[in-house]
C-alpha cells in the first residue's frame, strides 16, 4: 500500500473521540461474554413483563432498597401466570448515588429471578444530562462517572445464567433471501447509529481499532484492550467473503447499516457504492500493525 493510500486511511481513523464512549457502552453490552451458549430457534414461548416493585415510590428505589421477600412474592405469581421473561430498568442515578446497594441488589435480583426461571432483559438509563447543557457538564465528565457504572453492571451480570443478552434473532420465518442481514449470523460487536434511530446499527467503527489500541497503552485500562478485540473481529460477521457473498457485489463489501428494532430487523438501507466501509476494516488492520506490529497476532491468538 503506497504512502498516500496510508495516509488517507490514517485520516479516516483520526476522527474525532467524543462518539467513544457511546461505542463503549454499545460493545460491553454485546461482548461474547453476555451472549448466551445457545440460541433459541423460535421465541413463541416467551411471555414477558416489565416489572416494577409495588413498594417502590420512585423507579430507581428497587436498586437502593432491595425487598428480596417482595420480589421473590412477586415472581411466583409471574410463575402461576405462565411468564418468563422480565425486562429492568437500570438508572445511573441509583447507582452513582449508592454503588455498593446498587450492585448488591442488583446480584440478588438476578438469583431470585433464576431460581424463578425467569429470564431478565436489562435497560441501562444512562445520565440524561448533556454536555454543554444547563448545569454545564462536560463530555469527559459524564464518560467518567459513567464508565464505572457500566463496568459494574457488566461484572455483576456476566456470568448470570438468566441474563436474556443480546444476540438478536432475525424475524422468525422470514425469508434468507430477502434479508440483509442473514439468519444465523452474530449480531454480536455492531454498534448503535443513533438516538434517532431506534434499533439502527452498523460495524462502521471498526475504523476504532488503533484507537482504542492507543487508550489501552495510555490508561493501562483492559476494557479497551477488549473493545479493540470485538471491534477487529466481530464488526466483521456480515463482510462478504469468497462463497459468501451475502447477495453484495464480491468478497471485500460490506453493507453500511441495518434495522435491528421493531419492523425492520434485518434490513438497511442501500447496498450498491459503499467503499468507505471496506477502506473502515483495512484501516483497522493496517492501522493496528502500524501502532503495534505485536499487538495483532496477540489479539488474534485470543491474548
Amino acid at each position: 500500500m503506497n504512502q498516500q493510500w496510508k495516509t488517507r486511511l490514517c485520516r479516516i481513523g483520526r476522527q474525532t473521540r467524543s462518539r467513544l464512549p457511546f461505542a463503549i457502552l454499545i460493545l460491553i453490552l454485546q461482548s461474547p461474554l453476555l451472549v448466551a451458549a445457545t440460541i433459541p430457534n423460535t421465541l413463541s414461548d416467551v411471555r414477558g413483563f416489565n416489572y416494577t416493585p409495588a413498594s417502590a415510590q420512585r423507579s430507581w428505589d428497587r436498586w437502593l432498597c432491595c425487598n428480596a421477600r417482595e420480589v421473590d412474592r412477586d415472581f411466583g405469581y409471574a410463575n402461576k401466570l405462565r411468564l418468563n421473561q422480565t425486562r429492568v430498568f437500570l438508572p445511573f442515578g441509583a447507582w452513582e448515588q449508592d454503588p455498593k446497594t446498587f450492585s448488591s441488589s442488583l446480584t440478588e435480583f438476578m438469583d431470585i429471578a433464576y431460581q424463578h426461571h425467569i429470564g431478565v432483559m436489562l435497560v441501562l438509563v444512562p445520565c440524561m444530562a448533556r454536555p454543554g447543557d444547563a448545569n454545564n457538564i462536560a463530555a469527559r465528565d459524564l464518560d467518567s462517572r459513567m464508565q464505572p457504572w457500566i463496568k459494574a453492571v457488566a461484572e455483576i451480570v456476566k456470568d448470570k445464567p438468566g441474563m436474556a443478552f443480546w444476540n438478536l434473532l432475525m424475524p422468525i420465518g422470514a425469508d434468507d433471501a430477502q434479508l440483509q442481514w442473514k439468519r444465523g449470523v452474530p449480531t454480536v460487536g455492531v454498534q448503535g447509529i443513533s438516538a434517532r434511530a431506534p434499533g439502527g446499527v452498523d460495524e462502521y467503527l471498526d475504523w476504532a481499532v488503533p484507537e482504542f489500541a492507543e487508550l489501552h497503552e495510555d490508561t493501562h485500562d483492559a476494557l479497551n484492550l477488549d473493545v479493540a478485540r470485538v471491534l477487529l473481529f466481530d464488526t466483521k460477521s456480515m463482510l462478504a467473503l469468497p462463497g459468501s457473498t451475502y447477495d453484495l457485489a464480491g468478497p471485500g463489501w460490506q453493507q453500511e447499516n441495518w434495522g435491528m428494532g421493531p419492523g425492520r430487523r434485518g434490513f438497511g438501507s442501500h447496498r450498491s457504492w459503499l467503499p468507505w466501509v471496506s477502506v473502515n476494516h483495512l484501516h483497522g488492520i493496517t492501522g493496528l500493525e502500524e501502532f503495534d506490529p505485536a499487538l495483532y497476532p496477540k489479539l488474534k491468538n485470543g491474548d
